[in-house]
């Protein structure tokens, strides 16, 4: 919220000994003022760090009073947390004109947001998209149908007006987790089962091969000592 702070200050001359009338810091939009009266003489230093002082003050406390407190989960996720097998992050969408863009944008990224980091975080050896059961409605009711209250939607003050974006927290459940762990295991297990197979396939050709020739070679031997 933007907050105009009005400053008056009056300082009199008298016999060539500067001193202040009075001064006050008004803000309008809240109607507050801090006001100093005082007929002492006045050190030009000390007078303007005790301005600066009070201008500061007011300030901050005008534009703490305007930014909205950010939730808790919102800071907490900012890093990733991880606790109890749970997989939390933020999906953020780019700044819009308005709130209703940023619905629609954060509608249509979220299950590619999940494969993303499903791939990046859970998925060693596979990846997202050869997963089965990973379809956009499992995603919507295992993943996304947890914490809908964990949305945030934040104001950008633009030199051309106001700009919106959504944060949302996602959060991946540990029996989700788990599921998805278990069947990268059977499918790593399947293609080594798959590769020992023909491997022992490839032996036995070998050796039956071989086995061929051996037998071959002793039947012309035996052959040539009859004649």
């Amino acid at each position: 919220m933007k907050s105009l702070v009005v400053v008056k200050l009056i300082i009199a001359l008298t016999g060539g000994t500067p001193h202040i009338e009075s001064f006050s810091i008004l803000q309008e939009e809240s109607g507050s003022e801090i006001k100093v009266e005082t007929k002492a003489e006045i050190d030009a230093s000390s007078f303007v760090k005790s301005l600066e002082t009070a201008l500061t003050n007011s300030v901050n406390g005008s534009t703490a009073s305007g930014e909205p407190e950010l939730p808790a989960w919102l800071t907490a996720t900012e890093d990733r947390a991880e606790s109890d097998g749970d997989h939390s992050f933020l999906v953020i969408t780019i700044p819009q004109p308005d709130v209703a863009a940023c619905e629609e944008e954060l509608k249509e990224k979220l299950p590619a947001e999940v494969h993303a980091f499903i791939d990046t975080n859970i998925l060693r050896h596979i990846e997202a998209n050869t997963v089965p059961f990973l379809t956009n409605d499992y995603i919507k009711k295992e993943i996304l149908s947890l914490n809908p209250d964990r949305t945030f939607t934040k104001t950008l003050a633009r030199p051309g007006g106001e700009m919106f974006q959504i944060y949302r927290q996602l959060t991946i459940p540990s029996s989700e987790v788990k599921r998805l762990v278990e069947y990268e295991r059977s499918v790593v297990a399947g293609e080594r089962s798959v590769k020992v197979g023909v491997g022992a396939a490839s032996v036995i050709g070998v050796v039956g091969g071989l086995s061929a020739l051996l037998g071959l070679m002793a039947r012309r031997e035996k052959s040539k000592g009859l004649a």
